[in-house]
């Protein structure tokens, strides 16, 4: 789902740098006044395993279309959505410098999709479910099905950019939408079972973060 350098037309990488950067930068200054000093050992190391998560890309489709788990509907949903923002920002940052995954006048198209689609669409999502689904069971199903809706919004979102970038990415909306939301609706699946797990152990292990 790295989009990288050269796929995305002027205006359209342009149009996603203005608004993710405001996003991203409010989205900071609000995890620092926020988050607890107990909580930042724990946020790093699972921001550590979805770092690692992202790093296996699989083949989906035109133009060297790729996919992968993002990891950011656990991230946000456990520490909140500024949180996923600002630990996805991180690791997409230091992937496009220094492993050339995704690029560099892409991030705000990157970080809008992976980082801030993802992050409120899931957090808000489950925060919906969570009214429907009760107990430790429910926080399972909310926790799978948020996380199957994060990364199914984050590729709609990235295949609506190459779409409108038809001039330098060779395809339009009719094939990027389908392919992105379709190939991540199924890689979704088990983008929604992790997340559905972990925030079921952290739910049971470390109540206090679902507190707010």
């Amino acid at each position: 789902m790295h989009i990288p350098d050269g796929y995305l037309s002027n205006k359209v990488w342009l149009t996603c740098y203005a608004i993710s950067l405001p996003i991203i930068a409010f989205a900071y200054i609000r995890l620092k006044r926020k988050m607890g000093k107990m909580e930042v050992p724990l946020f790093s190391a699972l921001t550590a395993t979805v770092f690692a998560l992202q790093m296996v890309n699989y083949p989906l489709g035109p133009g060297g279309t790729t996919g992968h788990l993002i990891g950011t509907p656990m991230l946000a949903i456990i520490f909140g959505p500024d949180a996923g923002i600002v630990g996805l920002s991180v690791i997409l940052f230091i992937q496009a410098l220094l492993f050339g995954d995704g690029g560099i006048t892409t991030y705000g198209a990157n970080t809008l999709n992976m980082a801030i689609t993802a992050s409120l669409v899931s957090f808000y999502s489950y925060l919906l479910f969570r009214r429907a689904f009760k107990g430790e069971k429910g926080r399972v199903i909310s926790g799978g099905l948020a996380g199957w809706l994060g990364i199914v919004s984050a590729a709609l979102l990235c295949g609506l950019e190459l779409g409108l970038s038809r001039a330098t990415f060779g395809y339009g909306l009719n094939i990027t939408i389908p392919v992105m939301g379709i190939s991540h609706a199924v890689l979704g699946l088990v983008e929604g079972v992790i997340t559905g797990f972990a925030v079921y152990a952290f739910g049971k292990y470390k109540p206090e973060l679902f507190s707010r």
